[in-house]
């Protein structure tokens, strides 16, 4: 379920003046922390941090002989994590911040292909003309990097010449420790014209 790696990406204030850029045109994070238990943690023995119980109260020795070292995931609350981020994509759809037709990539970070199911059957029960060959994942080659799968995912399709200049792309991002929501989309934009160079 868990893979190792890093990955970053350049943010600048202009396209790249010799090569193809991707534009940032919005990023959207939501927390529904408050709407659900803990389905993530670490450092403590219960579900819930209580005064008291947690690593940083007892001697190293004693915290780590209690198992709060490990990390512990409830995999029963996934299935909610994942109803809960197709209703965050829906809402992105019906507030008119992703219009279906006209993306052309989506990049979505899963743990496991079991997730991927799960949102293809939700999504084409929503919007039955979406295509999921657009779907783009590096799951069973690259495993799940974490954080770092989205930018990982991103320049493997960058490098593999995936995207071509006015092409969109839909980065999808849901973390399960406190039932976290990132998207963001982008646009292939080609590089400026040189001086001289008619547009």
């Amino acid at each position: 379920m868990l893979s190792d790696g890093a990955g970053a990406v350049v943010v600048e204030f202009q396209p790249h003046p010799s090569r193809p850029s991707l534009r940032v045109d919005w990023v959207r994070h939501v927390s529904l922390a408050h709407e659900h238990d803990v389905c993530m943690r670490a450092g403590m023995t219960g579900a819930e941090p209580v005064v008291g119980g947690t690593w940083q109260d007892l001697p190293v020795a004693d915290a780590r002989e209690a198992g709060m070292f490990l990390l512990r995931q409830d995999v029963g609350m996934l299935d909610d994590l994942a109803h809960a981020g197709i209703a965050q994509f829906e809402e992105l759809v019906d507030i008119g911040l992703v219009e279906v037709r006209h993306v052309d990539h989506v990049l979505c970070h899963y743990s496991t292909h079991a997730f991927r199911d799960v949102a293809f059957d939700a999504l084409k029960r929503r919007i039955p003309t979406l295509d999921t060959d657009r779907w783009y994942s590096n799951l069973e080659t690259r495993g799940n990097t974490g954080s770092a799968s989205i930018f990982i995912a991103l320049e493997e399709a960058w490098r593999t010449g995936r995207f071509a200049p006015g092409e969109t792309i839909l980065l999808a991002v849901p973390e399960s420790g406190r039932f976290s929501f990132a998207f963001a989309h982008l646009t292939v934009v080609a590089p400026p014209p040189s001086r001289g160079e008619l547009p």
